[in-house]
């Protein structure tokens, strides 16, 4: 596919930033002509192309006061291809300063996670008389990965050379073991509320699906994922109800798992409507 646009102004600023994010999966960019930027390889066929992940920002300067903007971009390895975002264009001081404040709050975030992950993990070592803070850890550090992955590509300052099909791998990989380890914390909480027979159904189900992830070409795990979602949305509708009859019965810690669990369930709902806007 191309995608082309003219941008007309008579007040450009000496250098023109663009900050593209994700185009799937592989794109070259060109402005007036020049090649500026590009991800991957394009190709006509799949054994063409190359794919790839990765955030660039552009630096140009205008000769005239015109821009003509041209995208190329091919796909074959993903359910969906093309442009999943938009192209924010600017000053440099501007585009420059939200980038890298976008970028140091993902790093926070992120790295906030993974600590008190350890954290967890650390004191689950030390005393063992439940599991709840071992798979609490666990929890907290694939959020904590997949913040890296999906928050502008943050881990792309970190480790460059990531190969793409194990960056998708490890995206999905998150969503679909965080959601069983999350229930097996809830259930390890309120065991008295949960229903076995649910917990061993949502445990197969992320199980299949982690084995599709794993063995299964990209374009496949890919596409099947919003049958995953339709299923993974009767799981979070019971969970839900655990925790209204942990609250009602007076479980000791039901109210801050509930205010946890609405944070958690509102990140998870936000981010199966964007993966849903491009898979």
């Amino acid at each position: 596919a191309t995608y082309r646009t003219k941008i007309i102004s008579d007040n450009f600023p000496t250098i023109v930033i663009f900050e593209v994010n994700v185009l799937s999966t592989a794109y070259v960019m060109y402005i007036n002509g020049n090649e500026v930027a590009s991800v991957g390889r394009i190709g006509k066929t799949k054994d063409e192309m190359i794919a790839g992940y990765r955030p660039h920002i552009v630096s140009y300067t205008p000769e005239t006061n015109e821009l003509d903007v041209v995208i190329q971009v091919s796909n074959f390895y993903h359910s969906k291809g093309g442009m999943w975002s938009h192209i924010s264009i600017g000053a440099e001081s501007r585009i420059k300063s939200d980038h890298n404040f976008s970028i140091a709050l993902f790093l926070i975030v992120a790295g906030s996670l993974i600590v008190i992950g350890l954290y967890h993990l650390a004191m689950y070592s030390i005393n063992r008389y439940t599991h709840s803070p071992f798979f609490l850890g666990i929890l907290s550090i694939l959020l904590g990965i997949r913040t890296l992955i999906t928050g502008n590509m943050t881990i792309y300052y970190f480790v460059s050379g990531i190969p793409w099909e194990i960056l998708v791998r490890a995206e999905y990989l998150t969503v679909v073991i965080g959601m069983p380890v999350f229930v097996l914390y809830q259930y390890n909480r309120f065991r008295k509320h949960f229903d076995k027979a649910i917990l061993y159904a949502i445990l197969g189900v992320g199980g299949l699906y982690t084995i599709i992830i794993l063995f299964t070409s990209a374009y496949f795990f890919t596409s099947v994922l919003n049958y995953y979602l339709f299923i993974t949305a009767f799981f979070v509708v019971y969970t839900f109800i655990v925790s209204i009859r942990a609250i009602i019965y007076r479980d000791q810690g039901a109210w801050g798992f509930m205010v946890a669990y609405i944070i958690l369930m509102i990140a998870f709902i936000n981010d199966a409507i964007d993966r849903k806007s491009v898979v």
